[in-house]
């Protein structure tokens, strides 16, 4: 290692999120300035990592997929995408859910049907939005 480079002290790198755990959701309201329409991003990220925390080994690409499923079967008015990363490698699976900036750790296919919900609060708090917005002329 070049002498440049230091290590802090006790810092290191946090094991990767036990999937047997429950998925953690971070649900946050729309807020006031956001104009667009919600936007699932799903972590679909694989690197070579030893210790695989990236999210496509750990179940990232079936959940993107089991979503599009979902919303084949119950069109909702958002936007799904699949992302490189989301920088939370060690608390995949993650998925964000923009603007609300609400975020999904620890994800597993199980849990669709608890993305679904957010997605419904989300695409409903869009409507409501949209409805109160000015006509225009």
């Amino acid at each position: 290692m070049p002498s440049s480079l230091t290590l802090v002290p006790g810092l290191q790198k946090a094991p990767p999120r036990d999937l047997a755990l429950p998925m953690k959701l971070v649900a946050r309201p729309r807020p006031g300035y956001a104009t667009g329409k919600p936007k699932l991003m799903v972590c679909v990220n694989e690197r070579a990592a030893a210790d695989g925390t990236s999210c496509a080994p750990r179940g990232g690409c079936g959940i993107h997929a089991e979503v599009l499923t979902a919303l084949e079967k119950e069109p909702l008015d958002v936007e799904v995408a699949a992302v490189r990363c989301l920088g939370t490698c060690d608390r995949g699976p993650s998925l964000r859910l923009a603007p609300n900036n609400s975020w999904f750790y620890g994800a597993h296919v199980t849990d669709v049907p608890a993305i679904m919900e957010q997605l419904r609060t989300a695409a409903n708090e869009y409507r409501d939005w949209l409805v109160r917005q000015p006509r225009q002329a």
